[in-house]
């Protein structure tokens, strides 16, 4: 059994997976902490140290998976709102935290995540791009009328649904890609 253990604890502490490393010296014998060449009190440090941060870093992953659930949720009204035409309250759902803020939440949960944390990168750049742009689609709609002239509506420049249930749609799909991983 030490045999097979000591092994994992050294690949479970090289890649900093202390959670894991402290379950499997919980498991091991003696023995196997003597292969890793550590003291019983180097051994002691080096599980009771791990299972402290581990329990907070826990807390802290469902903390932003959460907060990035909630941004997600924030989303669904968007679509029924800019049919309407009810732009301005787009713009209030996407300037109100978490979802304003969800490259920071984004980039928090990547160092959480580990090496599994950089498939966040991609999906958290698409998000941010597609916000903005959403963002831009039904700012720009508020000006239709202005950029018809007075009286003069719809001679010209249209209000444009497509383009920003496009690009929530898009951030939609990043956002559910950053849940995805890791969950």
């Amino acid at each position: 059994l030490a045999g097979f253990i000591a092994p994992l604890l050294r690949m479970a502490w090289r890649f900093r997976r202390a959670h894991l490393a402290l379950l499997l010296a919980a498991a091991a014998s003696a023995s196997a902490l003597q292969q890793l060449q550590l003291s019983r009190r180097q051994a002691t440090v080096a599980i009771a140290v791990p299972l402290a941060v581990s329990r907070i870093s826990i807390a802290g992953a469902s903390e932003t998976y959460e907060l990035l659930l909630r941004a997600r949720s924030q989303l669904e009204p968007c679509s029924s709102l800019i049919i309407e035409g009810s732009w301005d309250r787009v713009r209030t759902i996407v300037k109100t935290a978490p979802l304003q803020n969800v490259k920071n939440i984004a980039t928090k949960r990547m160092g959480e995540l580990g090496e599994a944390g950089e498939d966040l990168v991609v999906p958290r750049e698409a998000f941010v791009q597609a916000l903005q742009m959403l963002d831009m689609g039904v700012y720009n709609n508020n000006f239709v009328s202005e950029q018809n002239g007075q009286g003069k509506r719809g001679a010209g420049v249209k209000i444009d649904r497509e383009t920003p249930l496009l690009h929530l749609r898009e951030a939609k799909e990043a956002l559910d890609e950053m849940l995805a991983i890791g969950a």
